[in-house]
């Protein structure tokens, strides 16, 4: 029955492509002087997705905390200073949001040390105001706001094309979000009324009011500089907005000085239409102004392109002064007439708002106004076109009415009607729109100073803006653009340094500023943007120079004069005052090859305690005025340096992927796991994307060893040279000897050109089993550590053995010691060896540098303790990053970076600083899991927990000795050194150190020869490792496999891959955006379908009949453009072959306008001989206007083997068309049906027969050349009802995906050749992916509609709800977030070994970079549970994880996931005419709830688990078995 199908759907990749990004003081307070290594905190947002990274310079140990005292900034000099310092991102915290953020914004802190606050929006009206919650090292909400409850708000509407928009008063005062296109929620900042009334914290105090720490005076957001005492949570609990709660408040501070962070008091809602603003597309505060003041871009009047010449000038600009405590809105200034394209705002840091169209840029002033042109179609046309007369004798001689249409459209395509022109080209300079040619849409702004700016163009291009002060005086302002470089396609940026408050005008004296490029169509990229020398044949200007108060206007009103000049002023105090401004950024070249910049600037100005309402309103009193300035000749345009430092991977978007289980050129031979190749990118950067969920080793050599335990590479060095010399040549030197344990002996072999065995030549003891080996002394010296003792050598000479039975005894006496007491496990550290005994005591030896010899160092920490008993597991850790150093106390000085960590049978674990042994972090319960890994000192601050090199020996303390399992290497691979830990045993793993974390990835070992499918992990697994370098093997790797194929594999990381990604990632450059991609399994090759930028070809020719005028005209329109530009769109048809070094080997060019559509590799059986052919079928589709319809080829490709070869001397492979035919409608699909061609053309699918056929010739010489045709002939077909997106065949059924009535089942039966349709589904969904899911006898459908809602079916004819099998039976409802673009099947390993049930899970891929699988409910047998069981238990245990665990951001998994339900039609969401499942019939749980369970501690795991009525045994056999059955990947 439908209720016991059940699935699991999870995300198995988190989304990439970056929407949004913001600069905050989230994780510290702020600095005002922004000097070099003092930056603001990086956030952020890939969709569902939230990310908080902090700059860091690179091998800088400083504290995490800006200084208590801000440090001076530093003197900039001319070659950049400070500023050519390394910098990246290191993630601080990553959550995964159940919900997609719309928009991001940072409310600034106002009181000295108050940090910043986030605030996140979500569709259709939700806000959720975060902090950083120190003692949890998270993001917690400190309040909900929830505004969807009033339905009035709505008038009657139920669609909502912009999202909720959450803006910002630069000074911190207030926020607003902007919901149901004229509705205004203001949400005022805790402290704002108290710093209205002008009342200090000593005053509150004596008041008892809330918000004491709050401070007066600090009216913009760096005014103040901040202090460094750590802090937590809110300062005063944050009430609710709306009808929401609130939240509770984070940590308390930690220091006198901390004041927590920003937080907003209860909200209240207005309504904008009342004053008739309507249709809000943008919104922002602007600076400068002692009350907040918010400019809105509406539209008074909607239009369109096409009624431009009736109404073109739609757009509205309206500033509105937000009284908080009137809770009144009183309009100040706008600005009428505006283009109709324009979409965005951007406030100038001096005053002043950008507003950015499609082609210009506009500046708004309150009195003042101008722009700038970027294109030359904005601008009028020296005379109008003619009208286009239908004169009949030259109809006549034309032909008819539509060919005189295509002539007037050819002759006038690029000229532009004098009634569609904006008004506001009036006052914009146009000087440059020839040069640029730009299109501003979806363009962002990110500020570089207080009048320069950099404009980020969607299609990649950097413009640079300034707003240069004009002779004229009066304030007058120009705009000028210039070009700046290109970056990947930005769909935001911000600035992160060096002015932090970004006042001031840019000048040559300006320290360099960070700057990050968020891309959702390519890496995200760090940049620093350098003040370059003017040009030569410029004058140049001083920097920041004003114009005197005698030189404005004077007709000017005296209100409008002083504010003015007082903001002058306050421009030109910041630039000289020490504390405003900003340090050296840091920075060096990254791995990304694009250029990019962009800086963004902070408010300016201050508070004032005036009661004039003037002044409150207009800022007069910002600062006093001064005296006068020098004047500016001419103020010129200041240009930027642009150099990478960082970069952020995406492999967003994900158009389409195909699943290949042979080689893919990775080094693993016919046994390597399944690949992924997606499309990724667009434009000049799209590529092909190479995944694998592990990491697939390059074996150069496998060496069979039976018994094998493990095996160390180390390095030795000659004792006659010095230290330094020795570690010089130990960096870039090969290892010396290879060491083999076996039970009962070791094996020495020396490394060379060959390996070659001296176990007999050697005084290494070798005759017993070795635990582990290393360097000492610079390498002067060599350590083997057995289970009787340990041996020092000199190369192959022996010179100290250090004996267990000689070491200090335990204080207990547990345990047995004298002979009987050996060493259980340990672990070597230059200059350290830490050594486990079997009394459960620990003994630590030093290695003296100058006697190379090695000394016991006594400590009490070694022996066990009286009440959390003895030592179980122990290990040395090397703070090479720094990273404990940064976290702790000041007072505990940085000491040597070695430490050593200890775990104790009563569950206590304790780091201890080397070699004073003073404590670093002590835990009296590991075992329960914590999350923070803190100073043990008093006043010590938090900081994210980091897997050390901690050796966690569970299960394995009945042993003699131990194995080792955790394995660290540095600089590992060639292209990227890697750093990290490798995980032996039986799931081996990476753990990748990765931007202060650590990325996980399976290790690969491939099946013994014979072994089932499935049986791999438990057949074989990873017994040791070791890093090799080698003549043979440069920075590589051994591991000592153990099982059926136990012996050492030596290898190398694979080639061009990157590791420090959620997945293993190989990047192919495409040049150009691919389309669609398929597997062509009988050569081992990709097709992929891509377009690109080719250079002008003519269009295919009209119909011989003439068609109607506005037909011929729009299709001659379209091709005169195409020829003025003189490139043009063209698709192409590739093949790549991974064997080839991912090269194409062969593409096919379509034709001029074509567009490729759908690819597939199809087996189709000849009907004239009955073989199986291998061919490569591409459809196509042929648009001519929407006045023409849209026709479809199909085009047949036959891959042979070239004749010329590779440069390898392998051969090579080409294509070849061998047929091609037109349809009436596009063919959107391709796919095979037991040997038949199936195709969907329009709303109609047909099979069709290939047939070939030879003829044979005989040339004069004797030559016999054969000659094969091909013909395809249709033999079936099936109507559908509109459009068919996608075609999905398993055996003879056929799944159908419609753009607007869901999915149809149909079956195809030979008899007759008939497509029957079997059952639908009745609902209106628009299917942008579909596929099948196999579970056993089982065929589920899934569909995934362009709301972001995966569905599954199932066709059961005996259920009640399907009308007697018309009707499919929907068992499963699960909203995504993201539309899917593609679906795959994926083969499942199986639940146990006596599993014979073949399960195939649905793989999908999102817009967004996102991979989320839905898999069948796989049971293993260790769980004991039938399904009907299982799913409600898993239920019982979702619902009891998402009311205990706290979610990110406050919000409700539930709800998220039957979002779908509250989706309207015109927004995707499509119709459902049955009744939604109710929850305890969903049949599909959510993976992403479920896997947080095998991450809380011990105790909440055993009460959940009797909660869900099972053993806590039983839930995690369960989840690990459904995680393990999924990983057909790995």
């Amino acid at each position: 029955m439908a209720q016991q199908q059940a699935a699991v759907c999870t995300q198995v990749h988190p989304p990439t492509a970056v929407s949004q990004c913001a600069a905050a003081w989230l994780t510290r307070q702020g600095s005002g002087s922004g000097s070099a290594g003092c930056h603001p905190d990086l956030v952020v947002l890939r969709s569902n997705q939230l990310e908080v990274y902090a700059v860091r310079a690179v091998g800088s140990t400083a504290p995490d905390a800006a200084p208590a005292t801000p440090a001076p900034a530093a003197a900039p000099s001319s070659a950049g200073g400070a500023a050519e310092g390394a910098v990246s991102l290191e993630l601080l915290t990553s959550c995964q949001l159940f919900g997609v953020a719309e928009s991001l914004a940072v409310l600034r802190g106002r009181g000295p040390g108050q940090r910043d606050a986030l605030l996140l929006t979500f569709r259709d009206a939700k806000l959720s105001v975060l902090h950083w919650d120190a003692a949890r090292h998270e993001l917690a909400p400190s309040s909900l706001h929830y505004f969807e409850g009033d339905a009035s708000l709505k008038a009657g509407r139920t669609l909502f094309p912009y999202p909720p928009l959450a803006v910002t008063d630069p000074a911190g005062r207030c926020a607003a979000v902007l919901f149901f296109r004229h509705q205004l929620a203001v949400l005022p900042a805790v402290d704002s009324e108290l710093l209205a009334l002008g009342i200090t914290g000593t005053e509150e105090e004596l008041l008892g009011l809330p918000g004491a720490e709050a401070a007066a005076g600090a009216a913009a957001r760096g005014a103040t500089s901040r202090g460094a005492a750590p802090v937590g949570g809110p300062s005063a609990g944050a009430a609710q907005g709306g009808t929401a709660g609130a939240a509770s408040g984070g940590a308390a501070a930690s220091g006198p000085a901390a004041t927590g962070a920003a937080a907003v008091g209860n909200s209240y809602v207005d309504n904008l239409g009342k004053a008739g603003i309507k249709e809000v597309r943008d919104a922002v505060f602007l600076h400068g102004y002692n009350e907040p003041v918010l400019v809105l871009l509406h539209e008074a009047e909607p239009t369109w392109a096409g009624n431009l010449r009736q109404k073109k000038d739609t757009c509205v600009l309206t500033a509105l002064s937000l009284n908080l405590t009137r809770k009144h809105h009183p309009k100040i200034w706008g600005a009428a007439q505006l283009p109709s394209d324009a979409y965005r705002l951007s406030a100038a840091p001096f005053g002043g708002v950008l507003v950015l169209c499609q082609h210009l840029v506009l500046y708004y002033r309150q009195g003042m106004q101008s722009g700038v042109a970027l294109h030359p179609s904005v601008l009028p046309p020296a005379a109008p076109p003619p009208p286009l007369l239908f004169d009949p004798t030259a109809m006549a001689e034309a032909g008819g009415p539509g060919p005189v249409a295509a002539q007037y459209a050819q002759q006038h395509a690029m000229d532009v009607h004098p009634e569609t022109v904006p008004a506001a080209v009036q006052f914009c300079d146009t000087s440059m729109a020839a040069e640029l040619k730009a299109t501003g849409d979806g363009a962002s702004v990110c500020w570089l100073s207080a009048d320069h700016a950099l404009l980020c163009l969607r299609s990649g291009q950097l413009l640079q803006l300034a707003l240069l002060q004009q002779a004229a005086g009066g304030g007058a302002r120009k705009v000028a653009v210039a070009r700046a470089g290109a970056a990947p396609q930005p769909s935001c940026c911000c600035s992160l340094g060096g002015s932090s408050n970004g006042s001031g005008t840019a000048g040559r004296g300006q320290p360099p500023a960070l700057l990050f490029f968020g891309s959702a169509a390519g890496d995200s990229l760090l940049v620093r943007a350098s003040p370059a020398v003017a040009a030569a044949d410029a004058t140049p200007a001083a920097a920041g120079a004003k114009l005197p108060a005698d030189a404005m206007d004077s007709s000017m009103p005296t209100s409008k004069r002083l504010r003015l000049e007082s903001f002058e002023a306050a421009v030109d105090a910041a630039e000289h005052d020490p504390s405003r401004q900003g340090g050296a950024a840091g920075g060096a070249e990254g791995d990304a090859a694009q250029d990019g910049a962009a800086v963004a600037a902070g408010p300016a100005g201050g508070g004032s305690d005036s009661e004039d309402e003037e002044a409150l309103i207009y800022g007069t009193a910002l600062l006093a005025p001064t005296a006068d300035a020098p004047v500016a000749a001419q103020q010129q345009l200041l240009r930027y340096q642009l150099k990478v430092l960082d970069s952020l991977a995406n492999i967003g978007p994900v158009r389409d992927f195909a699943l290949a289980d042979a080689s893919t050129g990775a080094g693993g031979g016919s046994e390597a796991p399944p690949c992924l190749v997606a499309c990724s990118g667009e434009g000049k950067g799209g590529s092909l994307t190479v995944l694998r969920r592990s990491v697939v080793p390059d074996v150069i050599t496998e060496v069979p060893l039976p018994g094998l335990l493990g095996a160390w590479a180390v390095h030795y060095r000659p004792s006659g040279a010095s230290a330094a010399a020795a570690e010089e040549e130990d960096a870039d030197g090969y290892h010396a000897y290879l060491l083999l344990s076996f039970p009962g002996a070791t094996k020495v072999l020396t490394t060379g050109e060959e390996l070659r065995e001296v176990t007999e030549m050697v005084e290494f003891a070798v005759d017993t089993p070795t635990l582990v080996a290393g360097s000492v002394c610079c390498g002067r010296r060599i350590v083997q550590a057995f289970p009787q003792g340990v041996r020092l050598l000199d190369g192959e000479e022996s010179v100290q053995d250090v004996w267990a039975s000689e070491l200090p005894a335990s204080s207990s006496g547990g345990g047995g010691g004298g002979a009987s007491r050996s060493i259980v496990a340990a672990d070597v550290r230059d200059p350290y060896v830490l050594l486990l005994l079997s009394d459960g005591s620990a003994a630590l030896l030093e290695a003296d540098a100058t006697s190379c010899r090695l000394a016991v160092a006594e400590a009490p920490a070694l022996q066990p303790g009286e009440e959390q008993g003895q030592i179980t597991a122990c290990c040395l850790y090397s703070d090479s990053c720094g990273w404990m150093q940064r976290q702790a106390a000041p007072a505990e000085g940085s000491g040597s970076g070695m430490y050593c960590g200890m775990c104790r049978a009563g569950g206590a674990f304790q780091l201890y600083s080397l070699p004073s042994w003073q404590l670093a972090f002590a835990c009296d319960s590991l075992g329960q899991g914590p999350t923070v890994l803190a100073s043990s000192s008093a006043g010590g601050k938090a900081a994210a927990a980091a897997a050390g090199e901690l050796q966690q020996q569970g299960g394995q303390e009945q042993q003699a000795w131990r194995l080792q399992r955790l394995h660290c290497f540095e600089g590992l691979g060639e292209e990227a050194p890697y750093s990290g830990m490798f995980v032996a045993g039986q799931h081996p793993h990476w753990l990748v150190a990765s931007r202060g974390g650590l990325v996980a990835h399976p290790h690969f070992l491939p099946p013994p020869a014979g072994s089932a499918p499935g049986a791999q992990v438990l057949a074989c697994g990873a017994a040791g490792f070791t890093p090799f370098h080698n003549v043979n093997c440069p920075h590589g790797y051994i591991v000592a496999t153990s099982g059926a194929r136990s012996g050492i594999q030596i290898s190398q990381l694979p080639a061009r891959t990157r590791l420090d990604a959620p997945w293993p990632r190989q990047r192919v450059a495409v040049k150009g955006t691919p389309l669609r991609v398929a597997h062509y399994a009988e050569a081992d090759l990709f097709a992929m379908l891509a377009s690109r930028q080719v250079p002008f070809k003519a269009f295919m020719p009209e119909e011989e009949e003439p068609g109607e005028p506005q037909a011929s005209y729009s299709y001659a329109l379209a091709e005169a453009t195409a020829r003025a530009r003189g490139t043009m769109q063209g698709h192409e048809v590739r093949l790549v072959w991974p064997a080839g070094g991912w090269q194409a080997v062969w593409s096919h060019q379509l034709l001029p306008g074509e567009r490729a559509l759908s690819v597939a590799a199809v087996r189709l059986t000849d009907q004239t001989t009955g073989a199986t052919v291998p061919l490569l079928a591409v459809g196509a589709a042929l648009p001519a206007g929407e006045d023409y319809p849209c026709g479809g080829r199909l085009l047949l490709f036959e891959v042979v083997r070239s004749g010329s070869g590779s440069s390898e001397g392998q051969p090579s492979w080409t294509g070849r068309l061998i047929y091609t035919r037109e349809f009436k409608g596009p063919v959107t699909a391709v796919a095979g049906l037991e040997g038949y061609l199936l195709l969907a053309s329009g709303n109609r699918i047909e099979t069709c027969s290939v047939a070939s056929t030879t003829i044979t010739s005989t040339a004069d010489d004797g030559t016999v050349t054969a000659t094969t045709s091909w013909k395809v002939q249709r033999s079936a077909f099936y109507d559908g009802p509109m459009l068919l997106t996608s075609l999905n065949v398993v055996k003879n059924f056929v799944l159908l995906g419609d753009v607007q009535h869901s999915v149809q089942f149909v079956r195809y039966k030979d008899e007759g050749r008939q497509l029957s349709l079997l059952s639908k589904d009745f609902n209106r969904s628009e299917i942008a992916a579909s596929q099948f899911l196999i579970n056993g006898s089982s065929l589920h459908l899934a569909a995934g509609d362009l709301g972001g809602t995966l569905r599954l079916l199932s066709y059961l004819p005996s259920h009640p709800e399907s009308w007697k099998g018309q009707r499919l039976v929907a068992w499963g409802s699960f909203h995504l977030g993201d539309p899917a673009t593609a679906m795959q099947r994926l083969r499942m390993h199986a639940a146990g070994a006596q599993d014979r049930t073949a399960r195939q899970a649905v793989l999908l891929s999102t817009a967004a970079g996102a991979l989320q699988m839905a898999a069948p409910l796989a049971l293993p047998a260790a769980a004991q549970l039938e399904v009907p069981a299982a799913l409600a238990a898993l239920r019982a245990l979702q619902r009891e994880l998402a009311l205990l665990l706290p979610q990110a951001a406050g919000l409700n998994p539930a709800a998220f996931r039957r979002r779908y339900a509250a989706i309207a039609p015109g927004g995707h969401g499509g119709r459902c005419f049955s009744k939604p499942l109710p929850l305890e019939q969903q049949g599909v749980l959510d993976g992403d709830i479920l896997r947080q369970y095998l991450l809380l501690p011990r105790t909440q795991q055993e009460g959940t688990a009797e909660a869900a009525g099972l053993e806590r045994r039983q839930l995690l056999e369960l989840l690990q078995g459904l995680w393990r059955a999924g990983g057909t990947l790995l």
